[in-house]
């Protein structure tokens, strides 16, 4: 039990490391004008902070979730639409399979820069490891870290 709690807690922390959600008073001005001219039908919107310079809003539509990163300044990083295991490539799930044995895909996205090109991340978790996978948009695998 005490070995759970100390997971938990490294857990949260390294998630807290990475991002502090805020309130909306605490977005910059040019963020959320950028937000708005993306998104004027979302009214519920919840924020985070990036750490490493940033800031990401969070919302929900037709039933699925999706993450907008704007930098302080309002200009576009990427948006970020979560997806099901089921909907990634066979080549994505093979590459899982071939190179993670033993590891299951948990959690996918797909992710689109501002170049327009979509890029697939997803989350392989084996026992208590997990790690971030990237594919670019001919499903081949880019880099493995934290995204």
């Amino acid at each position: 039990m005490k070995s759970i709690l100390l997971i938990l807690i490294a857990v949260l922390s390294m998630n807290y490391a990475y991002s502090q959600k805020i309130s909306e008073s605490q977005v910059p001005a040019p963020v959320k004008a950028k937000f708005q001219v993306l998104h004027p039908d979302i009214k519920k919107v919840s924020w985070i902070k990036h750490k490493k310079g940033g800031y990401e809003a969070e919302f929900k539509q037709n039933n699925t979730e999706f993450g907008v990163s704007i930098d302080s300044i309002g200009n576009l990083i990427e948006t970020e639409m979560d997806m099901k295991v089921s909907e990634l490539s066979k080549e994505i799930h093979e590459y899982v399979a071939k190179n993670y044995p033993n590891h299951i895909i948990t959690e996918a996205a797909q992710i689109t820069y501002t170049d327009g090109k979509p890029m697939y991340e997803v989350e392989i978790t084996k026992e208590k490891e997990s790690a971030d996978l990237l594919f670019d948009s001919s499903f081949k695998f880019v880099k493995k870290g934290h995204f």
